[in-house]
């Protein structure tokens, strides 16, 4: 198992979803991300490629304990980047990243079910590749 095999869950999940995805270690390094054409993007996920690790100022939410025993998906919606619908990757307990995706608009409500049951999806099928990191 590979970081392609990751890249390759970050742009199906992408595509799924309708946003651009990455998905992070329990440091906030970012082992993954999708390229699929035509998504926005805003300069925290451009530093954080570019850089390969969230800025520093948003580390907070990966971070969060709550967030990190959390099975649900989550949005995070931070003054100066567009919103997110994140989801903790998990296997028996032991954190091991994060899926993050970007929405257009931060839902008023809870966030749309197929995104959740895409993003849901991708953190089950990430534990046996983080695992394997």
């Amino acid at each position: 198992m590979t970081t392609a095999d990751l890249s390759a869950l970050a742009d199906a999940t992408a595509t799924a979803v309708g946003g651009a995805v990455s998905v992070m270690d329990p440091q906030g390094y970012v082992v993954a991300y999708s390229s699929v054409p035509g998504q926005p993007i805003d300069d925290v996920r451009r530093d954080g490629i570019l850089g390969k690790q969230v800025p520093a100022r948003y580390m907070v939410h990966h971070i969060d304990p709550l967030f990190r025993r959390s099975s649900t998906v989550h949005v995070v919606d931070v003054p100066g980047a567009l919103p997110r619908l994140a989801v903790a990757v998990s296997s028996d307990g032991e954190y091991l990243g994060s899926i993050w995706c970007i929405v257009s608009t931060a839902p008023s409500g809870p966030p749309d079910r197929g995104a959740v049951t895409a993003l849901t999806r991708a953190a089950a099928a990430a534990v046996p590749l983080l695992l394997a990191r």
